[in-house]
């Protein structure tokens, strides 16, 4: 295991439990064994090139 996936195991529980989302827990540490730094990148390029050309969304405050 590299060094970086040493890292995001040990943070993981941290964030999933301010997240309160303790279902996801064994899937997310599989993803994050079986999945090489490279394909996480790439799913995060592609997710971002989405997310660029999407149209905005705009959020009005309710009226008081």
């Amino acid at each position: 295991m590299l060094s970086y996936e040493r890292t995001l195991l040990r943070l993981l529980p941290t964030f999933l439990k301010n997240k309160r989302s303790y279902s996801h827990l064994d899937a997310t540490r599989k993803f994050i064994e079986d999945t090489p730094l490279e394909k996480m990148l790439e799913l995060a390029q592609e997710r971002l090139q989405k997310k660029m050309t999407e149209p905005p969304k705009w959020v009005f405050p309710e009226d008081p």
